[in-house]
């Protein structure tokens, strides 16, 4: 297991953030993008807002184990995204179809991005590549 998890109340709030910047964007979309292509958008847009969210994170923040700690990050996030996605989503806008917003495919790849990015954010925040270059003769 990761001896040094993120700094929980600076992610918490990044979590926040992001998911404040995501619903914006989001609801934005909503008007300039055609319904059929909504979804895959929305993908888009939330996989380069964690990317820069997390990446803004692990640029103040010493990375150890790159993995280790972008996983956590990423856990932190999806949980924030899932605590305010309950009362604003599931009992606010999308109240008349309830808990089944969260039973979209879209979603569960939404909150996949949103625990997987970071590590790529913290690998990149601590010099390493994701994957060795060769040398070049």
């Amino acid at each position: 297991m990761c001896d040094k998890c993120p700094d929980l109340r600076k992610a918490v709030k990044s979590g926040i953030v992001l998911y404040a910047l995501i619903f914006t964007f989001a609801s934005a979309l909503m008007f300039y993008v055609p319904p059929a292509m909504l979804e895959y958008a929305s993908l888009v847009l939330v996989a380069a807002l964690v990317f820069i969210v997390a990446k803004h994170y692990f640029r103040e923040h010493k990375v150890g184990s790159p993995v280790c700690e972008g996983l956590c990050l990423g856990v932190v996030f999806a949980a924030v995204m899932f605590v305010l996605d309950v009362p604003i989503m599931v009992y606010g806008f999308a109240s008349e179809i309830g808990w089944s917003y969260f039973m979209s495919t879209s979603q569960y790849i939404g909150y996949g991005l949103t625990i997987v990015i970071p590590v790529l954010a913290a690998k990149i925040a601590c010099g390493r590549k994701a994957a060795p270059r060769r040398r070049r003769r």
